[in-house]
């Protein structure tokens, strides 16, 4: 059996909710009663600055701590460590080749010298800087004939109506979809936020 929990709201909630799981939010001072109330054999904690204290509590629950690209203090009380994009850390598991990413469903295509087509843009689930927008007005200025995919988070804003009236039909918003591999191996350009996006 496997359930979440999360600070982050609805931005988390929904999408694991979608995918059939439970998803319960809680606040950190919470942590200990939802712990003993789930019971787990292991708790997989993606934080990047975890901290000492929430992990001790963790620890003191009995479960087996599994922390996700941690670089904060409360790493040394993990009984594993996979650190695919941040570095550092007492950890055998480093680097790229330690990512959690799905299988590509297809090849990318890698003939560079047949024209630019098709451009993604992705800034990942949150993008609280308006990096989609940035990037759609920097893209305005490209050769009409190339398809701009925008492919927002659950917590995404959608760019404004006259960033979207810029492209036309060339722009296709999509959010959350769930062929984004696909997405991402058929276009000839990505436009990305860092972190697994990038890395996938």
């Amino acid at each position: 059996e496997v359930s979440f929990l999360t600070s982050s709201g609805p931005a988390v909630t929904v999408p694991v909710g979608a995918e059939g799981f439970p998803c319960e939010t809680i606040r950190p001072a919470e942590l200990a009663r939802a712990l003993k109330k789930a019971h787990p054999e292991i708790v997989v904690w993606d934080r990047l600055d975890s901290s000492p204290a929430l992990n001790r509590v963790i620890k003191d629950s009995g479960a087996v701590l599994i922390t996700l690209d941690d670089a904060g203090k409360g790493q040394a009380l993990a009984d594993i460590t996979i650190n695919a994009m941040v570095t550092g850390g007492r950890t055998p598991y480093k680097g790229f080749d330690y990512a959690m990413l799905p299988a590509p469903p297809e090849p990318a295509r890698v003939d560079r010298s047949a024209p630019v087509r098709r451009v993604t843009v992705c800034f990942g689930g949150y993008d609280h800087e308006g990096l989609s927008e940035a990037a759609l007005k920097a893209l305005a200025k490209l050769d009409r004939k190339i398809r701009i995919d925008l492919i927002l988070g659950s917590a995404s804003s959608a760019p404004s109506p006259k960033t979207v009236a810029l492209h036309g039909s060339r722009l296709r918003i999509l959010r959350t979809p769930s062929d984004f591999s696909r997405l991402l191996s058929r276009s000839d350009v990505a436009v990305l936020a860092g972190g697994a996006t990038m890395i996938e």
